[in-house]
């Protein structure tokens, strides 16, 4: 009998392996955003551009934000030893860009891996 979707949504530790599987190999390159209208001073240094760029595999793999960045460790998003490791993952992005398929990704693969596995 095929897994139906509360018995997925109940799976952690898979959820949590597909999110560190996203984190060490991001689905896209990056992120740019409009900040033409956040003129603001980070680190005394002032933003002359329009856009900002942000790097998914640099970033999701900086060791002043990851322990141990290159290592398989889905446990990460279950105990806290990152901090909130789910703040810090955007493969999705995060916030009012936030991907409107998010949950329903996280479902398919559950769904596929259990699949597999079976």
């Amino acid at each position: 009998m095929p897994p139906t979707c509360e018995d997925l949504q109940k799976c952690e530790h898979l959820e949590a392996a597909i999110k560190e599987t996203l984190q060490l190999h991001p689905p896209a390159m990056g992120r740019a955003r409009d900040v033409s209208k956040f003129k603001e001073t980070w680190n005394a240094c002032s933003s002359k551009c329009d856009m900002l760029s942000v790097n998914a595999h640099v970033s999701q793999r900086h060791p002043s934000l990851w322990k141990e960045p290159d290592k398989f460790i889905p446990e990460r998003f279950l105990d806290g030893r990152d901090g909130d490791a789910n703040s810090k993952f955007f493969a999705f992005s995060q916030g009012s860009h936030d991907c409107i398929g998010k949950h329903f990704t996280f479902l398919e693969a559950k769904l596929a891996l259990s699949a597999l596995v079976s």
